[in-house]
């Protein structure tokens, strides 16, 4: 810190529990980001008593911050963007909260609020501007942070420090119940924080209800093997948790009580998920049946003849021999399942049902007015998102013939939902539909997705099933198909994603109890 004020207020808030808050960010960073803040105070002439500062004396400077020219066109500006923002904030928390400047914390909440919103509404606006619009998916957006391997274990590190003291408190001992053991929180905890920072880039100190919700309601149900009544256990008791963190000055007390309220609210929904076998993922689904009928996970000779049984009867999921089962558990013969894939306007009647945007709100996103002469219709657009979802059910039928790498693409409407995004970014942003999408165009999507994207491998793999399947039924011809795949051929490595495997599975069993 350059000046005695400057060394003064970082030594403070290095202290705090707002401080604590930045725990996964390099102390290095963050020092120089406050550095860089607190000069432009100093530059206004402002800064000489700090006790005197109100809201209108830090927002400016904030704001020049933000504006610094080498800053905003530095590579991976936006993500340096939304780290300094949250230092700033964090910081400034830490002087309304401790009273010893005139800033008033309700109107400081208020005003950063607002201008969070402005910032957010800036990125939104450069990401489209500088990707044609492919937001396509939370997962994997342009603006999403790299996944970073220090972040990773540093959650994990501390997640389970937490819930190492918590386990040791009289708190476990009043909120437990007989239904939950302290294998099931231990593992309920890695898992939500593990899934919220992979697929989300969400610390436990920076998660959304929509990210607990898509997590405790989507992987749990369909990959962890926990029961219905195991998971209405944890849920609440997770946020107990948190609480505890809290006390300790671990996590905001603020974000704690968020979070409990929010995993009260979900649990229920959890629950119901859970009751319904259909959403079961093929892993939870194997070990669900392997137990059902006395088999050992640990036992590979009577885990591989299984695997090898339930193979060679076409999977587990259709209870007739060369049938299938739709999403909402609806039975086909083999015989009526092969007249469905001959009636496109059934399949099309069908897949309405499981459209994952019923409401289309794709049509209210922004859109291009014109490509190469073709002009936005409403009609088209509702057009192609329509096949989206019918191509999405039909793939999702056929998953046993065109094989998916990933378990995340072995749920229906996961898959459908990814798909339709895609179609909808495709028709906003270049007025085709997917399958009219030519390859010059998959292949500025598969570069983009090979280099910012989550999970690339597993998407190009998806979209090289679904051209494999329109070539085959005849929705696009060889030669375009041909083309199409090849542009999603090329492999660079990332980090691989959770991909289902038997040993994979077995992690995420319940430990033995406790």
């Amino acid at each position: 810190m350059a000046n005695e004020v400057e060394k003064a207020l970082w030594l403070g808030f290095q202290n705090s529990a707002d401080y604590r808050d930045l725990a996964e960010f390099p102390r290095d960073a963050v020092e120089r980001t406050l550095e860089l803040y607190l000069s432009g105070i100093d530059d206004s002439g402002k800064s000489a008593n700090f006790h005197q500062w109100t809201v209108q004396t830090v927002l400016p400077a904030l704001a020049d911050f933000m504006e610094m020219p080498d800053l905003k066109n530095m590579p991976g500006a936006d993500g340096f963007t939304i780290f300094s923002f949250n230092v700033i904030k964090r910081f400034l928390h830490y002087l309304a909260e401790t009273g010893t400047t005139k800033i008033q914390t309700a109107a400081l909440v208020a005003a950063l609020d607002r201008y969070e919103q402005m910032l957010d509404d800036q990125l939104k606006e450069k990401n489209l501007a500088a990707t044609r619009g492919r937001d396509f998916d939370e997962t994997g957006g342009p603006s999403l942070p790299a996944w970073q391997e220090y972040t990773a274990n540093n959650i994990q590190r501390y997640t389970a420090k937490w819930v190492a003291a918590y386990l040791k408190s009289p708190g476990w001992r009043k909120d437990r119940n007989p239904g939950l053991t302290r294998d099931t929180l231990e593992l309920a905890v890695e898992q939500l924080s593990e899934q919220a920072y992979d697929t989300y880039r969400k610390t436990p100190k920076s998660w959304t209800k929509k990210v607990l919700s898509s997590v405790l309601c989507g992987y749990f149900v369909s990959n962890l093997d926990l029961t219905a009544a195991e998971i209405g256990a944890v849920i609440p008791v997770i946020g107990h948790v948190m609480t505890f963190a809290a006390e300790q000055g671990w996590l905001n007390a603020n974000r704690a009580e968020n979070y409990q309220r929010y995993l009260n609210a979900i649990a229920p929904k959890a629950v119901a998920q859970a009751q319904d076998p259909n959403n079961f993922g093929p892993a939870k689904q194997a070990i669900i049946q392997m137990r059902s009928e006395g088999i050992e996970p640990d036992d590979d000779a009577a885990v591989q003849a299984f695997m090898d049984k339930v193979n060679a009867q076409r999977g587990l999921d259709s209870a007739y021999e060369g049938g299938a089962r739709l999403p909402d558990g609806t039975d086909f013969t083999a015989e009526e399942f092969q007249a469905l894939l001959a009636d496109d306007d059934l399949m099309t009647d069908l897949a309405v049902n499981f459209d994952t945007d019923p409401q289309e709100n794709y049509l209210t996103k922004p859109h291009v007015t014109e490509v190469s002469g073709r002009r936005w219709r409403q009609a088209d657009a509702r057009m192609a998102h329509g096949k989206s979802i019918f191509f999405g059910l039909r793939l999702w039928l056929l998953r046993t013939r065109y094989p998916l790498t990933g378990d995340s693409w072995q749920g229906a409407f996961k898959l459908m939902d990814v798909l339709a995004q895609l179609a909808d970014m495709l028709y906003s942003q270049q007025l085709v539909a997917i399958d009219e999408c030519p390859a010059v165009i998959w292949e500025d999507f598969a570069q983009w997705i090979r280099q910012d994207g989550y999970e690339p491998q597993q998407v190009l793999a998806l979209l090289t099933a679904l051209m494999r399947m329109l070539v085959d039924d005849g929705y696009l011809s060889a030669e375009a198909g041909k083309r199409n795949i090849a542009t999603f051929q090329p492999v660079v490595k990332h980090r691989q994603g959770n991909v289902i495997s038997m040993k994979a599975a077995r992690k995420r069993q319940r430990r033995k109890k406790r």
